[in-house]
């Protein structure tokens, strides 16, 4: 009867552009869909190496407009297990943890937001380019720079790997520049949805977030920050997450605020570990790696 009723899922034969995020190892590939039925689908992907049999992974389909006045891309997003890897048709099979009618829809603006990084190496070139020694002003009323280095994806803002970095990697001037620096990826601290808490930057896993950090070991809803609107000071609050927030290894209390100065940690559960920069720390950084 089970076997009946799954063979009665409706199918998609059309393809989808498809993100896959691996939750063990944080790798995200991008692929195709086969097909896609109510309880799993086939994705095709150069990148199938990096995915094991049992893996669990988030996934992610970019589905066409059905009429003009759409927006253009519409994402569905749901978790999935690896159940096969077909190293001939390079892709793998998985299975939906719930049904595809059942995923998560993601505005246009909620992927934008999740594929929005720049790396350190970007903003040294916009460095470069300014007008003699004068930099553009940040939007930003601050900065986390990635203190785990993570090469491998392309989309997905901030899933971290291995390749730690020390703290005197981040403060120091390093000359020549380490590549591995260079690589590093850098969040803005802004607002990106307009309500009433102007001066609170949401951060956690769930797209509706300011910040969000695709990372299994953060909460849906896990931080805050309190931001003064001249960007200095800036406070971090914990909001109740299920892996905590830590500052500089010291685990902060629940619905407590804590000053941020520049350089400090900021472990946002056991695997994210970013460090804070005021803007004008953050320049001043930039400036010593450039070796100026």
């Amino acid at each position: 009867m089970a076997w009946r009723e799954e063979r009665e899922h409706v199918r998609f034969n059309r393809p989808f552009v498809t993100e896959v995020l691996n939750l063990k190892s944080h790798y995200t590939a991008r692929g195709v869909t086969e097909n896609v039925s109510q309880g799993g689908a086939f994705v095709k992907t150069k990148d199938w190496r990096a995915f094991q049999v049992n893996d669990q992974m988030m996934v992610t389909f970019f589905l066409p407009p059905t009429h003009p006045s759409q927006e253009p891309v519409v994402g569905l997003r749901g978790t999935a297990t690896v159940t096969r890897i077909d190293q001939q048709n390079e892709g793998m099979a998985v299975k939906f943890g719930t049904n595809f009618q059942d995923f998560e829809k993601i505005s246009q603006l909620e992927v934008s937001a999740a594929t929005r990084f720049r790396t350190l190496a970007d903003y040294l070139s916009t460095l470069a380019t300014a007008v003699g020694e004068e930099a553009p002003k940040p939007a930003a009323k601050g900065f986390f720079v990635e203190k785990t280095r993570q090469p491998l994806d392309a989309k997905v803002a901030f899933q971290l790997n291995t390749g730690v970095m020390s703290a005197e990697d981040l403060t120091v001037q390093a000359k020549p520049t380490p590549t591995d620096i260079l690589n590093l990826r850098v969040l803005e601290i802004k607002k990106r949805k307009l309500d009433t808490a102007v001066h609170t930057v949401t951060i956690g896993r769930a797209p509706i977030n300011d910040i969000v950090l695709y990372n299994s070991t953060v909460s849906k809803s896990h931080a805050h920050l309190h931001v003064h609107p001249s960007g200095q000071p800036c406070y971090v609050v914990d909001v109740g997450s299920k892996n905590g927030t830590s500052v500089n290894g010291t685990l902060l209390k629940p619905y407590e605020k804590y000053q941020l100065s520049d350089h400090d940690e900021i472990s946002f559960g056991p695997q994210m570990r970013l460090v804070y920069f005021a803007p004008p720390a953050f320049m001043t950084f930039l400036k010593s790696l450039r070796g100026s």
